[in-house]
């Protein structure tokens, strides 16, 4: 017999009324004597677009950003490179490309519309082969994954006689008939990986075949250490909630379908959705989102972080301290604020709000050692990114994104443990002033787990040549190679994740009464979007100069996984509760 669904509801009792207005002006801070003082840690894509929703937001704040390099932007890292007569290409050695996803790619794009460089963005259409073409390694060549791009027939015969998929249409059709786990309490502590959760519900071949390549393209990780209530919310909720996730979707389509006008989503979504659907650019981002599959800008990603940075050093009430690292923040008990120490030599200075954006390994270094520091200690994975530039165009054999390698490849056909590779001539055009092929091949992640030794930039080249004549039977010099190493660039949200955040939450409350926040990748999310998504959260949730805020409070009452309809016309309005 199967379980009766949960109510999905749960906005019960009083939630604090929200004011958009607090994005653009807010009158507590207006009315403020002094003016508020708000250090910011980290100067990546998050510290950035805090610090500018807070120019926005709070217009008397004086704000300083902590780097401790040179370098403003974080991972994302755009570069041209000379290809010979006064040519050059676009080598990006971090994210590549974004999605207009509602809401959060919406927030990203609203945020190139507010810096006036919207007119720099570059769309891809759904209907390219970069969006319709992306590919599995599996076992030995690459398998096209089913999209609009092929026929019926040709879909159904991929699902019918491709290795990759054996097993997929009978894991889809009798998942409902599985049992689900069943836990001794009901503590919202229970976790388990993605692999366990998936090869539950559906097989392990398909976690280990399909599964574990899409993760490898996103988070470089271990699909069987990840955390599916931290990455999958939803599908942990509809097993929990209706005993199986295909009885739960077919509520959410039927829900739906009786409520057009309606949205099914958490009370942290909704807090989002509000905030893009108020945007007075809202209608104008929804044109540029449709019928499109990514996007990003001409002069690649790194146009936003520097415009970002421009709009900041140009403000007036933005201070950069670069080359300047964070030694350690405390309590300040007589000023009631945060107290940052620096390696300047210089006597520390309180501020009325300390934003740390920083991985989460990197700030529990700056606590004193009060209290347990474990639920600040986080993996991250490390990645090898190798561009490579052919001067001779089409030696790709096929069309698309690129290809994914999941971990069922056995050794043989990876020894360099490759994650994937991207199609870059095909991916983002109208970005390099030469013809030709680009490429990029990534390696390492979670298979460099153990190694205490990376390989250098020439070993890294040649082991990315490997692969692709391997793989694609690519032998041909390239003309321009860029190999780099991004040390601990992705975090991993393994099993256990959020009961880490909520034990965060409680030790910030402690040790600095509401007076410091993160945010960041470490948290909430790894991709630009969730970062920026999150800056304007936080930003929001700070209207209030005496706002007690650690960042972190989604993971309290755990509001990520309990799903309700909310009229779309409610979420547009200024007093949305």
């Amino acid at each position: 017999m199967q379980a009766k669904p949960r109510a999905i509801g749960f906005l019960k009792g009083k939630t604090p009324k929200l004011r958009p207005q607090h994005l653009y002006h807010s009158q507590s801070d207006a009315a403020q004597t002094n003016p508020h003082e708000i250090a910011i840690i980290g100067a990546g894509i998050t510290g950035l677009a805090s610090a500018f929703y807070l120019t926005l937001s709070r217009p008397r704040s004086r704000i300083t950003i902590y780097q401790a390099s040179t370098q403003l932007g974080g991972w994302v890292s755009s570069k041209y490179l000379d290809v010979g007569n006064g040519k050059s290409v676009l080598f990006e050695q971090g994210p590549r490309s974004l999605r207009p996803n509602f809401p959060s790619g919406y927030m990203t794009l609203e945020l190139a519309k507010l810096l006036n460089i919207d007119s720099e963005l570059i769309f891809v259409p759904n209907t390219t082969s970069a969006a319709q073409n992306r590919f599995i390694y599996f076992p030995d060549h690459l398998v096209r994954m089913p999209s609009a791009g092929l026929s019926l027939f040709q879909n159904i015969n991929n699902l019918l006689f491709e290795p990759l998929f054996k097993g997929v249409i009978q894991d889809l059709i009798f998942e409902r008939f599985k049992q689900p786990k069943l836990y001794q309490d009901s503590s919202i502590n229970h976790d388990e990986s993605v692999g366990s959760f998936l090869s539950r519900r559906y097989s392990r071949s398909t976690v280990n075949n399909i599964v574990s390549a899409v993760f490898h393209g996103i988070y470089a990780g271990d699909v069987w250490q990840l955390s599916v209530k931290s990455i999958l919310p939803r599908l942990w909720a509809l097993e929990r909630d209706y005993s199986n996730v295909t009885d739960g979707q077919i509520h959410m389509w039927l829900k739906h379908a009786q409520q057009l006008d309606s949205l099914i989503m958490s009370k942290r979504e909704a807090l989002y959705t509000h905030l893009i659907t108020t945007s007075p650019h809202f209608g104008q981002i929804k044109g540029w989102a449709k019928g499109m599959s990514i996007f990003s800008f001409k002069k690649g990603l790194s146009q936003l972080t520097n415009a970002l940075a421009d709009r900041l050093g140009d403000s007036g009430r933005v201070v950069f301290k670069t080359s300047c690292s964070v030694q350690a923040v405390e309590y300040d008990d007589q000023a009631s604020g945060v107290r940052v120490l620096t390696d300047l030599n210089q006597p520390p200075i309180t501020y009325n709000r300390v934003i740390s954006t920083i991985p989460s390994n990197s700030f529990s270094e700056l606590l004193n050692r009060d209290g347990d520091p474990t639920c600040w200690l986080q993996h991250s994975v490390t990645v090898m990114v190798v561009n490579f530039y052919y001067k001779t165009p089409d030696l790709i054999p096929v069309q698309g994104f690129g290809y994914l390698i999941p971990q069922s490849i056995p050794f043989l056909q990876n020894p360099e443990r490759a994650l994937g590779v991207v199609f870059d001539s095909d991916t983002i055009p109208g970005q390099d002033g030469a013809g030709g092929t680009k490429v990029t091949v990534m390696l390492g992640g979670h298979w460099w787990d153990s190694w205490d030794i990376y390989p250098d930039q020439d070993e890294a080249v040649k082991m990315a040549k490997s692969v692709l004549k391997r793989h694609l039977g690519i032998a041909l010099e390239p003309d321009v190679s860029l190999a780099s190493l991004q040390k601990d660039c992705i975090p991993q949200y393994r099993c256990g994740h959020e009961a880490n955040m909520r034990s965060a939450h409680q030790d910030l409350l402690h040790r600095f009464r509401g007076h410091l926040s993160v945010a960041g990748s470490s948290y909430t999310g790894v991709g630009i979007n969730d970062c920026i998504r999150a800056a304007r959260e936080l930003s929001f949730e700070l209207g209030d100069v005496g706002s007690k805020i650690t960042g972190l409070e989604s993971f309290v009452n755990d509001d990520r996984h309990i799903f309700q309809s909310y009229p779309l016309k409610s979420l547009m309005q200024p007093d949305f509760r």
